[in-house]
């Protein structure tokens, strides 16, 4: 009986031992976060990041937005893009006050949201180790992408979220997570 219980526990100690080796240490992740967090706060006041005339719309639509409640389909000025991060800065400066840092701060917002949704998704299509590794990655580099993470003023950082969130909710179907809820919120990120 003895032995019996020892090989019956056997691999379950063997497979928690291989799920734990596959984690991330914390202190890896909070490092990461940490760095990509210093990063934004470096490019946002290196002179590379001074705020643009696109930028200064996206918050002047989001005061728009906050005072008196109008929210237009496209940025100002354009037939193109979307006003999702007019929407997002608003919530910021209702959050923290109007402000330089706060417009750019909330694009830094979204781009951490962009790698929320790459984390979401790829948990589905590789795992959630290679998913959590994959997302911190795309949080400290490149730099193009670090450098575009506090610059407002357009839908990159917003329409890498949907399109992210677009993978994450088709994965799920194909995996067999079929039920009309998923269909519909995969035509929601697909619309």
């Amino acid at each position: 009986d003895a032995a019996a219980a020892c090989t019956s526990a056997r691999p379950d100690q063997d497979h928690q031992v291989q799920a734990s080796s596959r984690r991330l240490p914390a202190a890896v992740v909070l490092a990461a976060v940490v760095m990509g967090g210093a990063q934004r706060w470096w490019a946002a006041a290196h002179p590379a990041g001074t705020l643009t005339s696109d930028g200064a719309v996206i918050g002047l639509m989001a005061l728009r937005l906050l005072q008196h409640g109008q929210l237009t389909a496209y940025m100002w000025g354009q037939s193109y893009g979307g006003s999702l991060e007019a929407v997002l800065t608003a919530l910021v400066f209702a959050a923290a006050r109007v402000g330089t840092s706060q417009l750019l701060a909330a694009t830094a917002l979204s781009s951490a949201l962009c790698a929320l949704a790459l984390w979401r998704a790829g948990r589905h299509i590789a795992g959630d180790p290679a998913a959590k590794l994959a997302a911190l990655a795309f949080w400290i580099w490149p730099a193009s992408f670090l450098w575009r993470s506090v610059k407002p003023g357009g839908t990159y950082m917003i329409g890498l979220a949907i399109a992210l969130c677009r993978v994450g909710a088709l994965a799920r179907i194909r995996r067999g997570e079929d039920g009309w809820r998923r269909w519909a919120i995969a035509g929601l990120w697909c619309g």
